[in-house]
């Protein structure tokens, strides 16, 4: 194994306890725990004598990132992503189907990702199987529901319109995504629990506002049809 050469350049002081996310795009450092989304100047990090420059409280089971100029939160939740303001007033909000999650309170598997340019928001979401077609995951006990393929959503950030999406092969209990610098690109990961991975590498056309082109990277892993128009559409509230 080559090692890899690591050099440190800052510090910021995390939170007690598990911290969930940790992400350093343009000039803000975010840093989330389980109750707390902590914003850190870029400047202020890299002369390791950083202060919360914000600090937000997160409602339960909440996943929230920055945008890199550090003017918008958007912050995923059971059954929906909405962004706010520095002042935590709404920008926009995107109800979706619940979270797949099982006897626990639904809960999205990762947070969003905004866009270096902060044009767009990149989400995963669940989608629950309509009367007569085929399910994923299926949950025997209350309130019983159903689920076919989840769906990758990239949202306007400014709007919060959908600018695209399409299916993925997964029923994601845990989601990793990451920009290219220059935003082009999106690479996502899902892993449907105890049974596969599934990898995506997606490239975006802002041209185009119908669906974004997501390519898998490898053989597909998991056994299911992926056609667009096999989730219901979510929409922004007004």
């Amino acid at each position: 194994m080559t090692p890899v050469d690591v050099r440190l350049v800052g510090t910021a002081p995390a939170p007690l306890g598990p911290v969930l996310t940790a992400s350093w795009e343009g000039a803000v450092v975010a840093v989330q725990d389980a109750d707390h989304l902590l914003a850190y100047e870029r400047a202020a990090v890299l002369a390791r004598v950083p202060e919360p420059a914000r600090r937000m409280v997160l409602p339960a089971h909440a996943r929230a990132t920055l945008s890199p100029d550090g003017g918008l939160v958007v912050i995923a939740e059971g059954s929906a992503v909405r962004a706010v303001d520095p002042s935590g007033a709404l920008r926009w909000e995107l109800p979706h189907d619940p979270w797949h999650g099982g006897h626990r309170e639904p809960r999205p598997p990762c947070a969003p990702a905004v866009s270096p340019d902060g044009r767009f928001v990149s989400v995963v979401l669940p989608c629950l199987a309509r009367d007569g077609e085929p399910a994923l995951l299926v949950y025997d006990s209350e309130p019983r529901r159903r689920y076919t393929n989840d769906r990758l959503v990239l949202v306007d950030a400014a709007t919060g319109r959908i600018h695209g999406e399409r299916p993925v092969t997964a029923v994601s209990s845990t989601v990793a995504q990451r920009w290219s610098p220059d935003g082009t690109e999106l690479v996502i990961t899902c892993w449907t629990a105890w049974y596969s991975w599934a990898m995506y590498r997606v490239t975006v056309r802002p041209e185009d506002s119908r669906s974004p082109a997501a390519r898998p990277t490898g053989r597909s892993p998991i056994s299911a049809r992926s056609r667009d128009g096999s989730c219901r559409s979510a929409g922004p509230r007004e």
